[in-house]
């Protein structure tokens, strides 16, 4: 399956803005559920060294994966917001991360 993104080209040039329908975020979530999403995922956590009760932000937090290992890093005591520019993404986020009362996802434009 091939990228489902919207790409705007401006004098050759690939612009910054994509569009997230939920075809998009659906194909996101597979990509990183890919083992080398989920390798670069755990060196992030690593290098983050997130401790009990501490708090941290996701920007651009997608689907939610890393979002609700930081949650679970931080623990009941913490907090982690995600912020994101498509709801379609807070969607399949908020859908994931039910069980996680420490974790909050906001819409961002």
């Amino acid at each position: 399956m091939g990228c489902p993104f919207s790409k705007d080209r401006q004098g050759g040039r690939v612009s910054s803005s994509f569009s997230f329908d939920d075809r998009a975020a659906s194909w996101v979530e597979a990509l990183y559920q890919k083992l080398e999403i989920i390798a670069q995922r755990h060196r992030t956590l690593h290098l983050l060294a997130l401790q009990p009760a501490e708090r941290a932000l996701d920007i651009g937090t997608g689907p939610r994966f890393l979002l609700a290992e930081m949650a679970e890093e931080v623990g009941s005591s913490g907090h982690v917001s995600g912020l994101d520019a498509s709801e379609s993404m807070l969607t399949l986020a908020r859908s994931h991360c039910p069980k996680l009362p420490q974790c909050s996802r906001r819409f961002a434009k």
